[in-house]
């Protein structure tokens, strides 16, 4: 089985929201008897890979109304970053990046994951103030537009 093969099929790689770089870069490499800077480049490579589809699900995702799906997958773009640093993602749609930011924002994250998510999504400060201050409206609003869709 290959590098890439093995780290995949690992427990500890389902998708958490979380990336623990000891975990990872450490002790699988030594669970799965493989080379340990191989497998950092393996996980380099994936996390590249899994950011921008995260965010093309995530937006799927919240064309769908599915709000905790949204949540989980921009918590697994956030630990695709945390893994491999990246700089802020482009999406046509700047309503869609907000709503995705509102949604998370709902969900009470950690400030630093706001902030970095605030960050890859490419929402300004004023942006993101505005938002917090309609966050709730935002969703009363979207509730009455479903309960008249037949």
């Amino acid at each position: 089985m290959s590098c890439r093969s093995k780290l995949a099929c690992h427990p500890s790689m389902r998708k958490t929201g979380e990336f623990d770089e000891e975990e990872v870069y450490e002790k699988i490499p030594i669970d799965l008897n493989i080379n340990a800077e191989k497998a950092k480049g393996v996980v380099h490579e994936l996390a590249r890979s899994r950011l921008s589809n995260s965010l093309i699900q995530a937006v799927a995702l919240l064309r769908q109304r599915n709000q905790q799906g949204v949540v989980s997958t921009l918590n697994d773009l956030l630990a695709c970053d945390k893994a491999v640093p990246s700089e802020p993602l482009t999406w046509e749609v700047p309503e869609e990046l907000a709503d995705l930011y509102t949604i998370c924002m709902k969900n009470n994250p950690a400030p630093e994951k706001l902030c970095r998510l605030q960050y890859l999504l490419g929402i300004s400060d004023s942006t993101a103030t505005a938002l917090g201050e309609t966050k709730d409206s935002v969703f009363s609003v979207v509730a009455e537009e479903e309960k008249f869709v037949f």
